[in-house]
């Protein structure tokens, strides 16, 4: 889900008038205090490199909502395994691929492909 997306989500459960869980409360803070300007549901510190690609211009002090293995605890109940969540994290990184950069499935599988190239040859990072 894009950041617009859960942002509308969480929002139309707190019109709907229920009470938030905890994840949804914790979600709504982490996207009310989320330190950079988001333009057509991309963050502004996504630098778009010379092969196409883009990396997060601030990787290493990127917030918990941007950091895949913090935010599984939170989906523990809807995801039981580590695996299971990349492979959400996975389908959603595509989709959004297609509906923001407006990629083909082909485009797609090459530039994933070189992504997780790239990142096999990177230390893990938390």
């Amino acid at each position: 889900m894009s950041f617009n997306g859960l942002k509308e989500r969480i929002d139309g459960l707190k019109k709907s008038g229920q009470p938030l869980s905890v994840r949804h409360y914790i979600l709504d803070t982490m996207l009310n205090q989320f330190p950079y300007k988001i333009e057509d549901g991309m963050c502004e510190k996504l630098v778009r490199l010379k092969n196409g690609l883009y990396e997060c211009g601030v990787y290493e002090d990127r917030p918990t909502m941007c950091r895949v293995d913090n935010m599984f605890w939170m989906y523990k109940e809807e995801t039981p395994t580590l695996q299971e969540y990349y492979e959400l994290t996975e389908k959603a990184c595509r989709h959004l691929m297609h509906a923001v950069l407006d990629l083909d499935e082909q485009e797609i599988n090459l530039k994933y492909d070189e992504f997780k190239q790239i990142s096999s040859q990177l230390p893990p990072k938390l």
